[in-house]
């Protein structure tokens, strides 16, 4: 993924609200290996890395955009 595919997809996600309506936007977690249906979403270009905020647990999880994998369901 690159930063302007990042920007648009961050752009995509303010543009609807996924909490209410389908799909669902989500990511693959690194840390538990599971997709993921973030709260919030943070690009962070200065690390190359997209942030996404977990709904259960309240804390960001920074995913390199090499390293992103998402869906919508």
């Amino acid at each position: 993924m690159t930063l302007s595919e990042a920007l648009r997809l961050l752009e995509l996600f303010h543009e609807r609200d996924y909490a209410q309506v389908r799909p669902h936007l989500y990511f693959k977690s690194l840390k538990s290996d599971l997709w993921v249906c973030p709260k919030g979403m943070r690009i962070l270009p200065s690390s190359e890395a997209i942030a996404i905020l977990d709904v259960e647990t309240e804390q960001w999880e920074s995913i390199p955009f090499k390293d992103v994998s998402f869906g919508l369901w």
